[in-house]
């Protein structure tokens, strides 16, 4: 059986590939890694291979990593073949990357944070820029599934706002996604039903709202970061000001001004979905 398989994974018909891929998915065991887990591997950075060999590729792999993980092989060496995974621009391959990385990242999620701001970078021009085809347009709303596995992938991460790009680009898609109007994930057309949209955006708006917990809820973090402003503006002659219009502007219009330019007003938007959707009549919603 593994010699017919091995044929398969190192036919030039895709067809076969595939074939092989799904049957190992669904049937490999620890013995079946060993011998052909590295032949998955290479099918999965093939440079060439179609959209959906690779899709099978990363799934499968993740399958066999579950029952051995010694498949994968050091994290540091597959960090980098997930740094060019992540650079793919088919919405349906990103997916199924999201889905290993989060695999390997959940028994070493150390070794994986290095990846967090190409994580945030692809969430950014998924939810901002839309950057995605018609095909993954799910009632359009851009590639949803993958904005979900995304946000559930930074979940495993510890201090994910650490890098200042990926922190601006995360806090844009949260703004994004959390700033939604809250009668707009339960507005349902009383004709078609439209379910699966509103499922959809609440999947990824309740997903966004566990993300920006767990990047507010590090108070360190936090402190660390009102710390470096305070010593940047410092530095500054022009900022500094007397304790009394410092107090002043931490209690009026400054305050709201520096809770928004750090994301953390966030939080006070999500607290209000939860109440606006607490107060609806719809069961199912509640």
């Amino acid at each position: 059986m593994s010699q017919q398989l091995l044929s398969d994974l190192t036919s030039k018909h895709e067809t076969h590939n595939t074939l092989a891929l799904c049957f190992i998915a669904n049937s490999g065991n620890a013995e079946t890694g060993e011998t052909l887990g590295n032949n998955v591997s290479k099918i999965l950075m093939q440079q060439n291979a179609r959209p959906y060999v690779i899709k099978k590729a990363a799934l499968c792999l993740l399958h066999l990593f579950r029952k051995n993980a010694d498949v994968v092989g050091p994290p540091a060496n597959f960090v980098e073949k997930a740094k060019t995974l992540l650079q793919h621009t088919d919405a349906g391959v990103l997916t199924a990357v999201l889905s290993l990385i989060q695999g390997l990242a959940a028994a070493a999620a150390k070794e994986y944070e290095i990846l967090i701001p190409l994580i945030c970078k692809l969430l950014n021009k998924v939810v901002i820029q839309k950057a995605v085809t018609g095909d993954y347009l799910y009632d359009h709303i851009a590639a949803p599934w993958l904005v979900v596995k995304g946000f559930q992938l930074l979940q495993i991460f510890e201090n994910i706002g650490q890098d200042k790009k990926a922190y601006k680009d995360l806090i844009e898609v949260l703004r994004g996604v959390i700033g939604t109007d809250s009668k707009k994930f339960v507005s349902v057309d009383a004709k078609t039903k439209q379910v699966r949209r509103r499922n959809a955006m609440l999947a990824v708006l309740f997903e966004g709202i566990n993300v920006a917990t767990r990047l507010f809820q590090d108070e360190n973090f936090s402190k660390d970061k009102d710390n470096k402003d305070k010593q940047t503006d410092s530095k500054d002659p022009s900022k500094i000001v007397d304790s009394n219009s410092a107090k002043d502007n931490k209690d009026g219009q400054g305050g709201e001004r520096t809770k928004e330019k750090d994301g953390r007003d966030i939080i006070q938007k999500s607290v209000n979905h939860f109440r606006y959707f607490l107060s609806f009549q719809d069961p199912d919603l509640r």
